[in-house]
């Protein structure tokens, strides 16, 4: 395999917006699981052949490195020895995130082998329509602070957030015994218990002295993740071309010179990222809630009052009164900041998926989707005193938010 051949294939296929589609028919995050419980099975399939990985392996350990974007360790790649050589022995293919490039969307889509179109977990902040609110998906609590206490009396279970089976539940029917690493103040959580269902989670601090414990039982086939947030966060402190977020790139790729050092040869290594991230200021973001006109064009909320736009600063939902109209005037009057598409559109051109729709994804998808060009952001403030600080971000579909890598070591 011709590794830059295949990098240039796959940029080519960036359209005028900028936007680049995630592959569901092939490389895509969204059939990762598939193609593990695959090879695991010694069947064949893309990812082997991609890659020249062996079939049949006894164990797979995945490392999904939060933020960690396949053009963002290319830009840095003489700071980073290990996937340097793994770039140059051809063991990195480009892989997509889904659409939204987002935590919530591409880590569910890996752990339920399905696509945003049929889990609809489309964003990190979603409106909820069984709470009446705007929540944070992750954590599972209402975004305003002052909603908090509404929303635990509603005791909204945490499986609402997304459909699908977690796919260690398949994995373990066909005989793969499935562990989870997570930071210790999230192994727990309830999205965390939702999303991988019947594999052991264990917690962990740091990823110094980790290594130990990953190795496998070589008892039965096994398949562990190892899910480390850190690069993300710096580059949304910092920004992606920061020196803070190039030190947590750089601690992976140490951590994965060291890991592939002891693990026997039963075990496969993979790693890859949910999305990337791209630079931004803050400060320049465009606040929909200061149009004039704006308000007036959503939807109106049960209840009284109107929907307010979700998602994030790279893709902004709206639940529009009519569809059309506001696509119409958001392209007039803010095209030159970004591109407004209707939801039915998006959707039927395949950019959430070619899976069935799910019925808590035609409501969370809204009417109206409002897509920042590439380095621009735009918000909509929900209460006094929120602001937007984050100087990196993603969700959108430009290939520094929607590639990812996929390193066999």
């Amino acid at each position: 395999m011709n590794m830059h051949t295949d990098y240039e294939k796959v940029l080519s296929r960036t359209d005028g917006h900028g936007w680049l589609k995630p592959d569901y028919r092939s490389m895509c995050l969204s059939n990762l699981s598939g193609y593990v419980a695959g090879m695991l099975k010694g069947r064949g399939g893309v990812l082997p052949e991609t890659l020249n990985a062996r079939r049949g392996v006894k164990n797979i350990l995945l490392v999904i490195a939060d933020g960690m974007g396949l053009l963002n360790i290319r830009n840095r790649l003489d700071d980073l020895p290990f996937l340097l050589r793994m770039t140059d022995e051809g063991k990195i293919a480009p892989m997509t995130s889904v659409f939204p490039s987002t935590t919530g969307a591409a880590m569910t889509s890996i752990f339920t082998g399905t696509e945003p179109v049929t889990h609809a977990l489309l964003e990190w902040f979603l409106f909820l329509d069984e709470a009446g609110m705007i929540i944070e998906t992750l954590p599972f609590r209402a975004q305003n602070p002052a909603e908090q206490a509404q929303f635990e009396n509603l005791d909204i279970p945490v499986r609402t957030l997304f459909e699908g089976e977690p796919a260690a539940e398949n994995l373990a029917r066909e005989g793969v015994e499935c562990t989870a690493y997570l930071p210790e103040n999230i192994v727990d959580s309830r999205f965390s218990v939702a999303t991988h269902g019947s594999a052991a989670r264990k917690g962990y601090h740091t990823l110094d002295g980790i290594i130990s414990e990953l190795a496998p039982a070589k008892k039965r086939s096994t398949f562990t993740t190892l899910y480390y947030p850190e690069v993300d966060a710096a580059g949304h402190t910092y920004g992606p071309s920061s020196p803070e977020y190039l030190e947590e790139m750089r601690r992976v790729d140490g951590f994965l010179s060291e890991l592939s050092e002891e693990m026997d040869e039963d075990t496969l290594i993979l790693l890859t990222a949910d999305h990337g991230q791209i630079d931004v200021s803050p400060d320049e973001t465009l606040y929909l809630d200061d149009l004039d006109w704006f308000d007036g064009m959503l939807a109106p909320k049960n209840g009284g009052g109107n929907i307010p736009p979700y998602g994030s600063p790279r893709d902004v939902i709206i639940r529009a009164k009519d569809a059309a109209v506001m696509c119409s005037r958001l392209n007039d009057r803010l095209g030159e900041f970004g591109v407004a598409k209707t939801s039915e559109w998006l959707t039927g051109e395949g950019y959430f998926g070619n899976g069935a729709r799910s019925a808590k994804f035609e409501t969370r998808a809204g009417s109206v989707w409002f897509l920042p060009h590439s380095g621009k952001t735009a918000w909509y403030r929900h209460y006094d005193g929120e602001h937007l600080a984050f100087k990196g971000v993603h969700g959108g579909m430009t290939p520094q938010e929607i590639l990812v890598p996929l390193a066999v070591i």
